[in-house]
C-alpha cells in the first residue's frame, strides 16, 4: 500500500525522480551486462580450447575424462584488468533502491504467499525492467529453495508459483533471475549462471517442441545434443544429464501457465518437500519441560487440533495400500502420533493412535461389549487384558 501511495506501482504516478532513477538504473544494469558479457566469453574460449585438448588426450592416449583432467591441471583465466561498474552511492536509484528495498522484501513475501494473486498479472509484473519490478524479482526469486533439486524440477516448481509473461524480454528476465538463484544455491552443477540460463532456455524450448501439437517433427534426442553442445561455459554438460532431462520432459511437459502459488501445494512442490524430506536431515526431537520452552505450548496446540484428522487420513491409506514402502511410512506415522501424544501428555492421542495400528495390524482383536470395554483401558490394562483373552482361547 505503501508503494501504491508512493507512486511506484503506476507509470501516471511517478514522479520525473522516480522516471530519473529507473533510467540510470537501465543504464547501470547496461553497463554491467556490457562487463559480464566480455568475461563470459574470455572463460568461453579457453573452456572451449580446453575441451579440444582434453578429448585429444582422451582419443590419441585413451585417458579417461578425470585423468585428462588431472594432466591438464586447473584452467587459469586471467583477471580482467578493468572492474566491474559499481553504482554511485549518490544517484537517485541507489537512493531509491535503499528506501524501497525492505518494502520490495515485503511485496515479493506476499506475491508468493497469497493465493488470491492473478498468476498472469504477476508474471507481467516480475518481467517488467523498472527498478521496483527489478528489486520484487530477485526477492521472490529467493522466496524458493532450490538447493540440491534438479535442475528441471526446480524450474517447474518455479514456474507453478505465476505464469510466465509472453514478451521475449519479459520471459529472458524471469529466467535469468531463476538461473541466477539456482547457480547460487547449487554451485557445482554447472560453471556460471550464464550456463544455467542457457540450460534452461533449451529446457523451455524443448517441452514447446515436443508438446505442441503445432509442431509436426519432434525434436529427437541427438538433435537435442547437438543443440546443447558447449552451454558450460564453452564445455559440453554431461551426456547422462542431458539424456536425463530430455527423457523427463518428453513424458511430462513443463508446465508454464502457472498452477499454485500461496498455500496452495502444486504436484513439484510436493516433489520438492518430499526431496528435501530425504537428503536434509532433520533435528532429533527431543521432550523438553514446557515451562522453560514456552514455543513448545505452541507445538501442543496445533497438535491437539490435528491428530485426530491425521489418523482418519493415516487410516484411509493403510486400508488401500498394497505397497511395503507405503505400509512402513504409514505405521511410522502411527509411531510419530504415539510419540507426541506422550511427549505433550494427550492421553486420547496416544491411546487412538495404538488402538488403530491395532485394528489394521490385527495385533488387537476385539469383539462384543468385552471389546468396547477394553479400548477405553489404558496401555498397561490393555496389553494385560490381552494377554488373558488369549490364554483364554488357547484354552478353548
Amino acid at each position: 500500500m505503501m508503494m501504491v501511495e508512493q507512486g511506484f506501482l503506476s507509470g501516471a504516478l511517478r514522479s520525473q525522480k522516480d522516471q530519473r532513477a529507473d533510467k540510470e538504473f537501465a543504464a547501470y544494469l547496461k553497463e554491467l551486462g556490457k562487463y559480464q558479457k566480455k568475461a563470459y566469453n574470455v572463460k568461453y574460449k579457453l573452456r572451449k580450447q580446453r575441451k579440444s585438448q582434453r578429448e585429444s588426450l582422451m582419443q590419441q592416449q585413451g585417458m579417461t575424462r578425470e585423468e585428462a583432467e588431472a594432466k591438464l591441471g586447473p584452467l587459469e583465466i586471467p583477471k580482467d584488468e578493468n572492474p566491474p561498474p559499481t553504482p554511485v552511492a549518490s544517484s537517485y536509484f541507489m537512493q531509491r533502491q535503499a528506501r524501497i528495498e525492505p518494502e520490495a522484501k515485503k511485496l515479493a513475501c506476499i506475491l508468493r504467499k497469497n493465493p488470491n494473486v492473478d498468476l498472469n498479472v504477476l508474471g507481467e509484473f516480475l518481467g517488467e525492467p523498472l527498478q521496483l519490478n527489478h528489486l520484487v524479482r530477485e526477492s521472490f526469486v529467493s522466496t524458493f529453495n532450490f538447493r540440491g533439486l534438479s535442475i528441471d524440477a526446480a524450474l517447474r516448481t518455479f514456474l507453478e508459483s505465476f505464469r510466465l509473461p509472453k514478451e521475449a524480454q519479459q520471459i529472458d528476465r524471469c529466467l535469468q533471475s531463476f538461473s541466477s538463484s539456482f547457480h547460487e544455491q547449487n554451485p557445482s552443477y554447472m560453471e556460471s549462471e550464464d550456463g544455467v540460463y542457457t540450460l534452461v532456455f533449451s529446457l523451455i524450448m524443448l517441452t514447446t517442441d515436443l508438446h505442441n501439437p503445432l509442431v509436426p517433427k519432434k525434436m529427437s534426442l541427438d538433435q537435442y545434443l547437438v543443440n546443447t553442445r558447449n552451454i558450460d561455459d564453452g564445455d559440453d554438460v554431461p551426456r547422462e544429464e542431458l539424456e536425463r532431462l530430455y527423457k523427463d520432459i518428453s513424458e511430462r511437459e513443463i508446465v508454464m501457465s502457472g498452477r499454485g502459488s500461496g498455500i496452495e501445494v502444486g504436484y513439484e512442490l510436493w516433489k520438492d518437500i518430499i526431496h528435501r524430506s530425504r537428503i536434509f536431515e532433520a533435528p532429533p526431537y527431543n521432550v523438553v519441560a514446557e515451562s522453560h520452552h514456552p514455543p513448545l505450548l505452541v507445538d501442543k496446540e496445533i497438535f491437539s487440533r490435528i491428530w485426530g484428522e491425521l489418523l482418519s487420513v493415516l487410516s484411509s491409506v493403510y486400508s488401500k495400500a498394497r505397497q511395503e514402502h507405503v505400509i512402513k511410512l504409514v505405521e511410522r506415522a502411527y509411531k510419530l502420533i504415539a510419540e507426541l501424544g506422550a511427549a505433550f501428555n494427550q492421553q486420547d492421542a496416544l491411546e487412538s493412535a495404538v488402538l488403530a495400528l491395532g485394528r489394521h495390524t490385527a495385533l488387537l482383536v476385539l469383539g462384543g461389549s468385552n471389546g468396547a470395554t477394553k479400548e477405553k483401558k489404558g496401555s498397561g490394562q490393555a496389553s494385560s487384558s490381552s494377554s488373558s483373552s488369549s490364554s483364554g482361547s488357547s484354552s478353548n
